[in-house]
């Protein structure tokens, strides 16, 4: 008895019935740092050089929480930050972030992000993205140097 029962426990766990399902999420926050808007996620940090928010920011619904990475799509979250619009959503395989006039898309199950048709591994480590007003984004080399 004890047998057959733990053969249909290993079964329901090797099938994936045993409490799979919930989407795989990275958390992230947008903020004010040195007076320019930075959105931090698990995955990466992006630097949007173009876009000012006054410091020290304030509370606002739906500038931190979770990014669905991998999971069910949703329909578009969105808010203003500042008077900046910040939406996200979640389809077929992709999440879609955009705030101001910049796009990020989350990719690969959070191995990939393209800021402003840019692509960024991100599979072997968090990385510091700087955006320009132009659209032209680039990792930062020295994150030390973001600080100064």
């Amino acid at each position: 008895m004890q047998t057959r029962f733990f053969l249909g426990l290993l079964l329901m766990v090797a099938l994936g019935v045993g409490g799979c399902g919930s989407p795989a999420q990275w958390q992230f926050k947008l903020e004010s740092e040195n007076g320019k808007a930075v959105l931090t996620m698990d995955g990466a940090t992006v630097v949007f050089d173009d876009i000012a928010l006054p410091a020290p920011h304030f509370d606002v619904p739906n500038a931190s929480g979770q990014l669905t990475i991998n999971g069910p799509d949703f329909v578009k979250n969105m808010s203003l930050v500042d008077g900046n619009p910040l939406t996200r959503s979640y389809a077929d395989g992709v999440c879609t972030v955009t705030f101001h006039s910049h796009t990020l898309r989350i990719m690969d199950q959070g191995s990939a992000i393209e800021v402003d048709g840019t692509m960024f591994d991100v599979s072997e480590k968090a990385k510091t993205i700087i955006v320009g007003g132009n659209g032209e984004a680039k990792e930062l080399q020295d994150p030390a140097v973001a600080q100064q």
